[in-house]
């Protein structure tokens, strides 16, 4: 399993909890879809958390996973980087979804925005090491999971 497999897939899943601790971003899943608890671990030092809590109720949790490929989607400018756009209204779009976590990143890094949405952004965060995501699975059952957020 990579991460685009588990983007694919991970429609009605359950942001069980995170941590994130200025290195990697830990993002503990209960995907209903396949049947399984997974941890994502992901290298980056950003991450934009607009709706997480600690009280969100289960139905708060629900959640699929998006990647977003900057090259495709934000203004490069001559230099290769990422830059925010001049327009205050996009900007604030570009803030709100999670895409300005790649402002200032060469597009040679190959950055990836992978987001957490429900029911709005639930978590956000940039790396340029894609390939180094790892995915692990949990051996508990999801239906014994304890459920709260951390």
């Amino acid at each position: 399993m990579d991460i685009e497999y588990i983007s694919k897939h991970s429609g009605d899943s359950k942001l069980r909890d995170i941590h994130f601790d200025g290195i990697q971003l830990v993002a503990s899943l209960d995907m209903d879809e396949l049947d399984i608890g997974i941890d994502i671990i992901i290298p980056t030092c950003h991450v934009f958390v607009p709706g997480y809590n600690k009280s969100l109720s289960s139905i708060g949790r629900i959640c699929y996973l998006d990647i977003i490929y900057p090259e495709n989607q934000l203004l490069i400018n001559q230099n290769g980087i990422i830059i925010p756009p001049n327009n205050f209204g996009k900007l604030m779009k570009e803030i709100k979804n999670g895409y300005g976590l790649a402002y200032g990143i060469h597009i040679n890094r190959n950055p990836r925005i992978i987001r957490f949405l429900g029911h709005g952004l639930l978590l956000a965060c940039v790396t340029t090491n894609i390939d180094q995501v790892a995915i692990t699975e949990r051996h508990e059952s999801i239906s014994q999971a304890d459920v709260s957020i951390l």
